[in-house]
């Protein structure tokens, strides 16, 4: 598996180490989380926004997301803390357009 360091302005720092997921495409936050939001799933995190090819049903729980940004509603912020209480949320973003 390659390393690659990023840098730039952290919003929380520290030091963060994990596999990294990458989408070219803005990052939908309700879309991807609707087999945990809505089905229960509480063990894995797959990406259900079929929008999204580059993530779609892979497994983002404890990843580390690099993306352009996010897109989706209010909502978004809900979903976040919700899988982060089932225990299956990511370990970071890395934006590329912020």
């Amino acid at each position: 598996m390659a390393k690659k360091t990023f840098k730039g302005r952290a919003i929380l720092p520290g030091k963060l180490e994990g596999e990294a997921l990458v989408s070219k495409m803005p990052f939908n936050l309700t879309g991807s989380y609707f087999e945990n939001m809505f089905a229960g799933n509480t063990e894995t995190a797959p990406c259900t926004d079929a929008n999204n090819p580059e993530l779609f049903r892979k497994d983002m729980k404890g990843a580390i997301l690099c993306t352009s940004q996010c897109v989706g509603s209010t909502m978004g912020a809900g979903a976040l803390m919700g899988v982060s209480e089932l225990g299956v949320g990511l370990k970071a973003f890395l934006f590329s357009s912020h």
